[in-house]
């Protein structure tokens, strides 16, 4: 049902009339904001159909493909605005695909009948403790456990819920990590 749902959602959305963008800034979210609405929730479909698929490791070639080229007409988008070196880029690149990962997953734990506004107030309230998280493993599950317990979620009967809530806390972890350090002139990967 899921996969059915995807393609329809992604029929919808190749319908709809595309608008013109303006100008992302010139930032490490530039690739994210030049991919434009549509792409982005193109992109965002493919990876919760992938999760809700328990391929959180490996999407489908096809899929992963199409959100390459997603990712890729956002940066050329970037590379048109800005002078960036492949530094900027990768910085870009690895943003853009945390940021519509943490969306996946905010849509993947919506779908499971909660808000992921518990896993945003966990990592706001531990920021310090997660500014250099370097995985996921980093994050102290008991601890977040608690906290979704403590905002209606059922972790007993779902334990699943809880990864999905790392993932998201990391996913915003690493997003503020590459933020911050873009803006000193850090820059990681190199993009296409």
């Amino acid at each position: 049902m899921i996969r059915g749902l995807s393609l329809l959602a992604m029929a919808c959305l190749s319908l709809t009339p595309t608008v013109a963008a303006a100008k992302p800034a010139n930032g490490v979210q530039c690739i994210y904001e030049a991919m434009g609405r549509e792409e982005r929730e193109i992109a965002i479909v493919m990876l919760v159909d992938a999760l809700a698929s328990n391929l959180s490791k490996a999407m489908s070639g096809a899929a992963s493909d199409e959100v390459e080229l997603l990712l890729e007409k956002g940066h050329l988008q970037c590379l048109d605005y800005y002078p960036w070196v492949s530094g900027h880029s990768g910085s870009a690149s690895e943003y853009a695909s945390a940021r519509l990962l943490r969306d996946a997953f905010a849509d993947f734990i919506y779908m499971s009948g909660h808000s992921p506004e518990a896993a945003a107030s966990y990592y706001q309230a531990n920021l310090a403790a997660l500014r250099n998280v370097e995985t996921p493993d980093d994050i102290d599950l008991m601890s977040l456990q608690t906290h979704l317990e403590k905002s209606g979620w059922d972790i007993k009967e779902r334990p699943e819920l809880a990864n999905m809530a790392a993932l998201f806390v990391f996913s915003s972890a690493f997003m503020d990590r590459l933020d911050r350090d873009f803006r000193r002139g850090v820059y990681y990967g190199n993009a296409y």
